[in-house]
């Protein structure tokens, strides 16, 4: 995993983006929280989360529109 890749946890959640990297094992994310319509970040260690495709195509849409 490298900055900018669109990550996950394995147990689910937001798409989040991965915005540093602390050491081999630890990754720093960013994620926007609709509920308080804000950007987050955390922590998170490699081992628990998944680097996933994201889909914006429906957002271009919208844009569109």
């Amino acid at each position: 995993m490298k900055v900018g890749d669109i990550v996950q946890l394995k147990s689910g959640g937001p798409a989040m983006t991965v915005l540093k990297l602390e050491d081999a094992a630890t990754l720093t994310c960013i994620w926007y929280a609709s509920q308080g319509e804000d950007y987050r970040s955390r922590s998170f260690p490699r081992a628990v989360l998944d680097r996933i495709e994201y889909d914006d195509e429906d957002e271009d849409s919208d844009e569109q529109e």
